[in-house]
């Protein structure tokens, strides 16, 4: 293995997991705008650019995540 190998790797490593923090992040934002929705009654909100529709289901008083 070359040291250009060893760079390579250790820079691919790198942002997997900034990728990863990165996708995290959007969730719990997302979560965070949910919230924020749901107590102004607002029941479903599908945000079309991102990958996960939140809905707030009275009867059991949570939030579920779902795929769009």
């Amino acid at each position: 293995m070359t040291p250009l190998d060893v760079v390579v790797r250790i820079l691919n490593n790198q942002l997997s997991s900034l990728m990863w923090i990165d996708e995290k992040v959007m969730l719990f934002f997302h979560i965070f705008i949910f919230l924020s929705l749901s107590s102004l009654n607002v029941v479903h909100k599908c945000l079309s650019d991102f990958e996960y529709c939140f809905f707030f289901s009275e009867t059991i008083n949570s939030v579920i995540l779902r795929k769009c």
